[in-house]
């Protein structure tokens, strides 16, 4: 029959066996991530620059239509004004 030192024994060569075994897993783990952030580096370089200039294209587009609905609104009041009214009707 095994005795309680024999047991412990056991015990402590498996949970020493355990740790290093977790270790190397949490290794292989970083390995595996650091390996899979710079193939994800190399392969969109030039992402941070091309979502750059995106956005640089929407603010030039947002800033047209701003001015085109200013024109349009000049102009709608424009057309509003009384005299203006009074002019097309007597032309």
């Amino acid at each position: 029959m095994l005795t309680q030192q024999t047991i412990m024994v056991i015990g402590v060569v498996v949970l020493i066996g355990g740790m290093k075994v977790i270790r190397m897993l949490l290794a292989h783990q970083r390995q595996m991530t650091e390996l899979i952030h710079r193939v994800n580096v190399q392969q969109n370089p030039q992402e941070p620059i091309g979502v750059q200039q995106e956005m640089q294209e929407l603010k030039q587009l947002v800033q047209q239509q701003a001015i085109a609905l200013d024109n349009l609104t000049n102009k709608i009041d424009s057309m509003n004004t009384p005299g203006s009214v009074r002019e097309r009707i007597n032309s």
